[in-house]
């Protein structure tokens, strides 16, 4: 394709699509690893989960469960866009366009994130069982995202 300025035009279009792609899949999984290691325990709670309230998790979290459905959503039609790009060509204009009404979402997650920051540090203070939990769990999930060693030899 990339002889020809169509072809230039389409092989430069894959390429930021790909770059979207890419960055939608980083960002949906920090949401996912922060909704089923942070949020679901939590609300669950467990013999080593500190003990919070509906009202002190919903004052941490707002409502990133909606902000992650939406971006699993948007990341599923852009694979399947991106797989059939040969047969027809991708919009991702028109793909965030039909999906503006859900980047609503936003707006209550944007608005309320300082109180809820602060009711995250007031915790943190406040509940030395939670701070040393979610430290514990930081350092855990961080180190589930490290290569294996066996994966360099």
């Amino acid at each position: 394709y990339a002889k020809t300025k169509e072809g230039k035009a389409i092989t430069k279009r894959v390429h930021l699509m790909h770059e979207v792609l890419c960055t939608e899949e980083v960002y949906v999984s920090c949401l996912h690893r922060l909704v089923h290691s942070f949020l679901h325990p939590l609300q669950q709670g467990g013999p080593d989960v500190p003990s919070l309230t509906k009202e002190e998790i919903q004052g941490i979290f707002s409502n990133i469960k909606m902000i992650l459905e939406l971006h699993t959503t948007l990341l599923d039609d852009l694979k399947k866009q991106l797989g059939k790009w040969q047969e027809k060509p991708v919009r991702l204009g028109e793909t965030i366009h039909r999906m503006a009404p859900y980047f609503k979402a936003y707006r209550e997650f944007v608005s309320n994130f300082s109180k809820n920051y602060s009711n995250l540090l007031q915790l943190r203070q406040q509940r030395p069982d939670f701070e040393s939990w979610l430290r514990s769990h930081v350092q855990i999930t961080s180190v589930t995202r490290l290569p294996s060693s066996s994966s360099s030899s």
